[in-house]
């Protein structure tokens, strides 16, 4: 996208991110987590780790997911607290994923065994990240 690759764009999507209106901080943040990866500055991370008190659990997780993607530190704590939730979002096991921490394994391996209800695509990339924490070296 020709647009995110302007100058100003992180600026103004950083701006964007603290919007009121909850539609806008969502896209925000996916864009500046997700869409714009490959960009990393304080700034950006700064905004990201604003939306982790965001009250919408979806932009929390476009904001976990691209704090973990750039493997920021202070993903890790939001991440540990997000997977021993009570409703655990797709966000948080990417972010796990993302972030590598051994820490998170078992809390993976806790919500494989409670079964209950969940969805199959949850159930799919909860197996896919438990998989990758066992296939990395110890």
């Amino acid at each position: 996208m020709a647009v995110l690759d302007a100058p100003e764009a992180v600026e103004v999507l950083i701006r964007l991110s603290a919007d009121e209106d909850r539609d806008v901080r969502d896209w925000a943040t996916f864009g500046l987590g997700t869409l714009m990866e490959a960009r990393d500055t304080p700034e950006l991370r700064d905004a990201l780790v604003a939306r982790l008190g965001d009250e919408d659990p979806e932009i929390v997780g476009e904001a976990l997911v691209g704090l973990a993607t750039r493997k920021d530190a202070r993903a890790v704590e939001p991440v540990r607290a997000a997977l021993k939730g009570e409703r655990v979002m797709v966000y948080a096991l990417e972010a796990a994923a993302a972030l590598g921490d051994p820490s998170f394994h078992p809390l993976l391996l806790a919500l494989r065994d409670a079964g209950g209800p969940a969805e199959g695509y949850f159930r799919s990339v909860l197996e896919e990240v438990i998989s990758r924490f066992e296939q990395a070296p110890a």
